[in-house]
């Protein structure tokens, strides 16, 4: 089977990082909150200029990249997935610089996830899975599994806090590395 599995909110706990940072960095700017609640990216929750949302990345981007937190048991269910799966991470990053691709292959050799292969740079993730041929994405971000589960991947949807439910026969919610391994391991 070919896993396609994404970095930032599902192998990283970047998404609360990045979360934390944006109440500090709007404290910082004089900002008024947030006024996008529903908003899934932080950067998109607060009325921010087109400036601070680069100063924003700028201040943050390569600590949070960095530092993170694997997210509790992803290296664990990823490893045993590699045993008998191909596991391919299919993530945005690098769109912002360069710089994230060169942070996120240190990481990954940091933390020896087992892994067949990386793609860089995906905004969207439907042709890179269809040619691939993907059996299974997990993914955090509501619009990318919309997107591949309306074109027939199947997707767990890594689903946290701020990511409301969906509903669709090709998606399965998760919450935590745990429900992925009995997806995967447990008794069907």
């Amino acid at each position: 089977m070919k896993i396609g599995i994404d970095l930032d909110g599902v192998v990283f706990d970047s998404e609360n990082w990045f979360r934390a940072y944006s109440e500090i960095f709007d404290v910082n700017i004089g900002g008024k909150g947030v006024k996008n609640p529903n908003c899934i990216r932080a950067q998109h929750r607060y009325e921010w200029t087109e400036g601070e949302i680069k100063q924003y990345f700028d201040d943050c981007m390569t600590d949070i990249q960095k530092h993170a937190p694997l997210m509790p048991y992803a290296k664990y269910v990823i490893d045993k997935l590699a045993e008998k799966h191909q596991i391919y991470f299919i993530t945005r990053r690098g769109v912002i610089s360069d710089s994230e691709i060169t942070n996120t292959k240190k990481r990954l050799a940091k933390e020896k996830i087992k892994y067949d292969n990386i793609f860089f740079k995906q905004s969207s993730k439907l042709e890179t899975c269809k040619k691939l041929e993907i059996d299974f994405m997990i993914d955090d971000f509501q619009n990318v599994v919309k997107e591949l589960t309306d074109n027939g991947i199947k997707c767990l949807y890594f689903k946290n806090i701020t990511n409301p439910s969906m509903q669709n026969n090709n998606i399965i919610e998760v919450q935590d590395w745990g429900e992925i391994y009995r997806f995967f391991f447990g008794k069907k």
